[in-house]
C-alpha cells in the first residue's frame, strides 16, 4: 500500500518547490542558467569570460537596497559577457523589485556595457530607474514589455535592434532613451542604431 502510494506521488509530479536562488553581489564567470524565482540584493556581474541564459518563466527579484541613499535602487544585472533571456508570449521573463508596495527605480538596471551578446525576448521590466540599458555592443530586444520604470530603454553606441514591440507602457516616464537624451515610443517598428 505505502509502495503504491509513494509511487503515484512521484508519477504525479508532486514534487517539493524548488527554493529561489539567491544572490548577493556575485560574479559569474562561467556558464550560468536561470529558472524559476531569483532574487539578487546588490550587483550580479556576468563578466567577459560568462555566459547567462534566463528560461522562460523566470522571476529575476531585485531587493530593495539603497547604499548610496540617492532614492535609486542599488541592484543591478550588469552584463559584460552574454546574455540570453528568451521568454515566451505565454512564460515571459519578469525583472521587477523586490518591495512590499515597489516603485520606480526600487532597483537600477539591466545593464550590458561591451557585451559579447544581448538577446532579450518576451521580457517585462518593472520598476527600475532604467528597465535595460545597452552600451557599446549588438544587442536584440523583442517583444518586451516597459513598465513602471524611469527609464524604459536606455542606449547609446550600440547596434540595437528593438522589434517589433520594444513595447513602453505608461507610466515609464522615458519610454526609449538614446545617448543623445530623447524620449519617444515604439511599439510596432524596428529600432536599429550603429
Amino acid at each position: 500500500m505505502w509502495l503504491w502510494l509513494l509511487a503515484t506521488l512521484l508519477l504525479s509530479g508532486c514534487a517539493v518547490a524548488r527554493p529561489p536562488l539567491e544572490l548577493t553581489d556575485t560574479v559569474i564567470d562561467g556558464v550560468q542558467v536561470w529558472s524559476g524565482e531569483v532574487r539578487i540584493r546588490g550587483v550580479v556581474t556576468v563578466k567577459k569570460s560568462g555566459h547567462l541564459t534566463i528560461l522562460p518563466g523566470t522571476r529575476v527579484v531585485f531587493a530593495p537596497l539603497d547604499r548610496d541613499g540617492d532614492g535609486i535602487g542599488d541592484g543591478e544585472l550588469l552584463i559584460e559577457g552574454g546574455l540570453v533571456a528568451r521568454g515566451t508570449a505565454q512564460a515571459p521573463i519578469v525583472f521587477t523589485s523586490g518591495a512590499a508596495r515597489p516603485a520606480p527605480a526600487d532597483w537600477k538596471y539591466l545593464y550590458l556595457d561591451f557585451a559579447r551578446q544581448g538577446e532579450l525576448a518576451h521580457v517585462i521590466s518593472e520598476y527600475a530607474y532604467s528597465g535595460v540599458q545597452i552600451h557599446f555592443c549588438r544587442a536584440t530586444v523583442s517583444a518586451s514589455e516597459f513598465r513602471y520604470n524611469v527609464d524604459g530603454l536606455r542606449f547609446s553606441t550600440v547596434n540595437l535592434v528593438a522589434a517589433a514591440t520594444a513595447c513602453m507602457t505608461t507610466p515609464t516616464a522615458c519610454a526609449l532613451r538614446s545617448g543623445a537624451a530623447r524620449c519617444g515610443c515604439t511599439t510596432t517598428t524596428s529600432v536599429t542604431t550603429r
